[in-house]
């Protein structure tokens, strides 16, 4: 995976802002980059899997259940579905965007 899809401003802006986890509020410990959001088959407009814009900062144990147990499983228990994940996503972009404006 490529430097250059790095931000490691947008993690540091994540992690400050955003400090808990997404899934469960613990204190958020990795990022984990979705794959249903950034799959090539997705029509959205999220960034593609490995890209910083398509991760959020979770807690450990969030994290490994997303491996464990699948992605689409865990998101549809602790948010309602892919579609509030892909919400919070775009509306946390531009959060971040504005934040960009601003410096």
């Amino acid at each position: 995976m490529s430097k250059a899809h790095h931000n490691q401003l947008y993690y540091d802006w994540w992690r400050q802002k955003y400090s808990r986890c997404l899934f469960c509020g613990a204190p958020g410990e990795q990022f984990h980059h979705f794959q249903l959001v950034g799959a090539a088959a997705y029509s959205g407009t999220m960034p593609r899997r490995y890209s910083t814009y398509n991760a959020a900062l979770l807690c450990h144990e969030c994290h490994m259940a997303l491996h464990d147990f699948g992605e689409k499983s865990v998101i549809k228990r602790a948010l309602g579905g892919e579609r509030q994940l892909y919400q919070i996503m775009m509306g946390r972009h531009h959060e971040f965007m504005d934040y960009l404006s601003g410096l």
